[in-house]
């Protein structure tokens, strides 16, 4: 954790009364200043649809897991299933791995890798500052502390593991959505998970040189419904089609999180 101060947080759930510890840098803002501003809540809008939508069975992926602000809820709601979370920073995971350990879950198993479109080793982009927010790039950008990730296909890990069903994927990975969803096409197409994804153009454009709307046809040519998790009602507003999408995205915090299913 490269010498940093640790601080810690109360992560609370807008559902019950339960609180996690959750430890992180405390130059971060994005997820450890986001908690501690918001009263302990992190994206509750996110977790209460979680809670509504996710099995007490359910077998659940996070790619893009980070210090583990949805991996832990994750956990708490599928009680009788398990939770594996990707994180390619090695300080993000180092996080990751205590705050599963110091909060006593049994049923996250983290991972130390990326999630792209094929097997390989990648530069990876860390940012004390909003840890939330490390990166890979295709186009050379570069910002913080760069660091050599290993990436996998999730399609290849899921056969390695002998993993016989997802119900729920989340993918947050700043812009390489597009490439962690082509290695997982056989995932999607054969178990058919639910999946909750970052919709962000900035990250897409500036990290990856690439069309946002790559990301929208490419969700609509799997998935038969995408909706938009609304912040912070929760309500579902389903989308028919990229300008509408977009129109939404660009007059209200310049991201969304889409909720995309084949139910």
């Amino acid at each position: 954790q490269g010498g940093d101060k640790v601080k810690q947080v109360d992560l609370r759930l807008p559902f019950d009364n339960n609180i996690f510890h959750l430890y992180g840098s405390e130059r971060d803002k994005s997820v450890i200043g986001t908690i501690e501003s918001n009263h302990g809540y992190y994206e509750p809008h996110i977790i209460n649809f979680l809670k509504k939508n996710i099995g007490s069975h359910f077998v659940c992926i996070d790619i893009g897991a980070n210090i583990g602000a949805i991996s832990l809820p994750l956990g708490y709601i599928a009680t009788s299933g398990i939770v594996y979370s990707f994180e390619a920073s090695k300080s993000n995971f180092a996080y990751l791995r205590k705050n599963i350990m110091s909060n006593n879950v049994k049923n996250i198993e983290p991972i130390n890798m990326g999630v792209y479109s094929k097997k390989c080793q990648l530069d990876f982009s860390y940012v004390e500052e909003v840890a939330g927010c490390s990166f890979l790039s295709t186009v050379g950008v570069k910002e913080g502390v760069s660091e050599v990730i290993d990436c996998i296909r999730l399609d290849d890990w899921i056969i390695e593991n002998n993993i016989q069903k997802v119900d729920f994927i989340k993918l947050d990975v700043e812009g390489a959505e597009i490439h962690a969803i082509n290695g997982s096409l056989n995932t999607f197409r054969n178990l058919k998970p639910d999946l909750i994804v970052e919709f962000n153009p900035i990250p897409i454009e500036r990290f990856f040189g690439e069309k946002p709307e790559n990301l929208y046809f490419l969700l609509t040519n799997i998935f038969p419904n995408v909706f938009l998790i609304d912040d912070p009602s929760g309500a579902l507003i389903k989308i028919h089609s990229y300008p509408q999408l977009i129109d939404i995205v660009r007059t209200r915090k310049g991201w969304e999180d889409l909720y995309c299913t084949f139910r």
